[in-house]
């Protein structure tokens, strides 16, 4: 920030000057009575001029170094501004005068997601700002825009409600979503070390509820894992809530923002054709609700599976399929068949997958919770 500041001060002749005619007024009136004492009253005239004069310049002087204070001041807490934007410390600050930040609640690659609230009626939301380092280029801004457009279209009870986007006067993009109050599959399954049947179950038919909109829509998520999968407490259990499409495809809108040959997703929960960099469809997100359905059941991720790029040892071979044995006999030919290596060999759709899970609920009571 630049400040001019201006005031006027007077030269050394208007000084003199008014020094003259101040010595000359005051003397007049008495060198009328006593032309001995003219003298002496100018010299004294021009002295309190002049010292008028230097009193004012000093007033002139002290204001202005009032002024360079407060400049320098502002000037300060401007670079605190840009030094906590930059190392992501946003917490007490206003976004486009809404929203309030709050906590931060966490950080990806080129996005940080914060608490807030909305300054209108003191909503609580969580808003996802670009990175400092990312905030101009066109390619994360580009991803941000893709993930609110497909939170828009992709709209359902287990999908995270978007609720405003936007960018700052600096041009950084940002996204405000509704705030969920809860912990990540990951989470849980981290805790617990795995979950029984009866409660996967329920989390598998809502994801699977969640991707039929998503896919209806045209957009495939590509980054599902339990880590973006948030368990909401409810009047009647878990609610499952999908989020981060921030590498979603959007297919009338596939353009410079994923470049095909280049993998993007998770390793371990990508499918053999995403993970190559191929053509991916729907059936990418299937691959990776087996793999979750997976890791739930089991307590970790499952073992990769080959694709025609790559092929395994014997040994490596018995060793999977000992670990494929811990899975639940009802669960395994559901999630083997999710997991195909060749995406004409899985579901063709999440309804076929929840329907497959629906139809263990329906053999096992007590995968419904009934005891």
């Amino acid at each position: 920030q630049t400040y001019e500041v201006r005031w006027r001060t007077l030269p050394s002749k208007a000084i003199v000057l008014g020094a003259t005619v101040g010595g000359g007024l005051v003397s007049a009136p008495i060198a009328a009575a006593h032309p001995l004492a003219a003298g002496a009253a100018a010299a004294v005239g021009a002295v309190l001029a002049l010292a008028g004069v230097r009193d004012r310049a000093r007033r002139v002087e002290s204001r202005a170094q009032d002024t360079r204070v407060l400049v320098l001041e502002r000037s300060l807490e401007l670079k605190e501004d840009r030094e906590r934007v930059a190392a992501g410390q946003l917490e007490g600050t206003m976004v486009a005068g809404l929203y309030r930040i709050g906590q931060r609640m966490g950080a990806g690659a080129a996005g940080v997601i914060y608490q807030a609230q909305r300054v209108s009626d003191g909503l609580p939301v969580a808003l996802k700002l670009l990175r400092a380092a990312a905030a101009h280029e066109s390619v994360a801004a580009d991803r941000l825009r893709r993930e609110a457009e497909a939170l828009r279209l992709a709209w359902h009870p287990n999908i995270v409600e978007i609720l405003d986007q936007g960018h700052l006067a600096d041009g950084t993009s940002y996204i405000v979503m509704e705030l969920l109050m809860g912990e990540s599959l990951a989470a849980r399954i981290r805790n617990r070390g795995r979950l029984e049947p009866f409660e996967t179950a329920p989390i598998g038919l809502q994801i699977c509820d969640a991707l039929v909109a998503v896919h209806a829509a045209g957009v495939v998520h590509r980054d599902l894992k339990p880590s973006n999968l948030i368990l909401v407490k409810g009047p009647e259990g878990d609610r499952v809530k999908l989020i981060d499409f921030g590498i979603a495809r959007v297919e009338w809108e596939e353009t410079r923002i994923t470049n095909m040959g280049a993998p993007l997703g998770t390793p371990g929960y990508m499918s053999p054709e995403q993970e190559s960099g191929g053509q991916i469809d729907a059936r990418s997100d299937l691959f990776a609700v087996g793999a979750i359905l997976y890791e739930c059941l089991v307590g970790e991720p499952p073992p990769p599976v080959p694709s025609g790029l790559w092929g395994k040892s014997d040994v490596q071979e018995r060793s999977v399929r000992s670990t494929w044995k811990r899975l639940p006999e009802d669960f395994r030919a559901v999630i083997e068949k999710a997991m195909a290596p060749a995406p004409e060999d899985r579901f063709q759709d999440a309804r076929a997958l929840s329907q497959a899970i629906r139809n263990i609920v329906e053999a096992e009571p007590r995968a419904s919770g009934a005891s």
